[in-house]
Order: structure tokens, then C-alpha cells, then sequence
């Protein structure tokens, strides 16, 4: 009797660890690296363009490659697109002419090895600045030269006149 309930409580033993310890089988399980989607966009004045800096970084070393759709709207209005291709380095893409307001520049990257990698989505503000006019608040920034090569050109003048200031004196004293 005790040997029946032994091997009766074996086998339910058995029974039990093939059916709920036993491991299903299903495909193999490889995971997307995930990726990461930056968009920089320049701030311009009324009238210039917009750059759009686009950068994807993938975890780890694996450069990623793929196609990237920029875009850049007002509310509903698409103002710009453009689709380009990533190489795993930084890009720039150029934008259009925008006049003063407020856009919303975006990107959506897909990878050429989607098993590999998993795709990403960025957004970003633009400011467009009005005109500006040196009329209102002083001068404009025109340009010019760093004060240190002025002060530099007036020490050089300074220092050429002494020397012929000098090398006249001389010339009249033995004459």
C-alpha cells in the first residue's frame, strides 16, 4: 500500500512539473534597440530660412540608418516637407523662407532594418522673429570689426607717426 501511494504521488509529481513547468514553444524573441530622435531648429528672422538639425541615436554602438520625414506647420497648414535619407550621422536639412510667427517643426524616422531597430518622432518650436530696424532702440548690428583690431589699427598709426615725428627731428638736427 505504501509502496502504491508512493509511486501514485511520483507520478502526480511528474504530472504536474511537465504541465505547468514545461516550456512553451514559440518564436525566437529579438528585441528592436530603441532609438532616439532629436530635430534643432535655427532661429531665423522674418525672411530667412530655417536649418533643421536632425540627429537619431541608437543604444550602443550600431550606427542606424534610414528615412527621415521632416516636416514643419503652422496649426493644420503643412508649410514644408521633405523626406531624407540618415546615414548615422548628424544632418541638416534646409528649410524655406518663413515670414513672423510661431511653427512647429517635426520628424518621424523609420530604419531600413526594422527588426533591428524601432522607429522614433521628435518635435520642436520655431519662433520666427519679425524684422528688426536699427531705428528703434539704437543701432543695428551692422557687422563691423571686433574692438581689438581698432584699438590695435590706432596704436600701429600712433606708432608710425612717432616714428617719423622722430626721424625728422633728427634729420633737421644735422642738417
Amino acid at each position: 500500500m505504501r509502496r502504491t501511494i508512493s509511486l501514485l504521488g511520483a507520478f502526480a509529481g511528474l504530472l504536474l512539473a511537465l504541465l505547468v513547468g514545461a516550456p512553451s514553444a514559440h518564436a525566437a524573441y529579438t528585441p528592436q534597440i530603441p532609438t532616439t530622435c532629436s530635430i534643432n531648429p535655427s532661429s531665423p528672422s522674418a525672411g530667412q530660412a530655417v536649418n533643421l538639425g536632425v540627429e537619431i541615436v541608437a543604444t550602443g554602438s550600431t550606427p542606424v540608418t534610414g528615412v527621415v520625414d521632416v516636416s514643419i506647420t503652422r496649426g493644420n497648414d503643412e508649410i514644408f516637407s521633405q523626406t531624407v535619407n540618415y546615414n548615422g550621422a548628424p544632418i541638416n536639412v534646409s528649410g524655406p523662407s518663413l515670414p513672423a510667427g510661431s511653427y512647429q517643426a517635426s520628424l518621424d524616422f523609420t530604419p531600413d532594418d526594422t527588426t533591428a531597430f524601432s522607429g522614433c518622432s521628435a518635435v520642436a518650436g520655431i519662433d520666427v522673429a519679425g524684422a528688426t530696424t536699427g531705428s528703434v532702440g539704437g543701432l543695428a548690428n551692422t557687422g563691423g570689426p571686433h574692438l581689438y583690431l581698432l584699438v590695435l589699427g590706432l596704436a600701429l598709426v600712433a606708432g608710425g607717426a612717432t616714428v617719423v615725428t622722430r626721424s625728422r627731428v633728427r634729420v633737421q638736427q644735422t642738417a
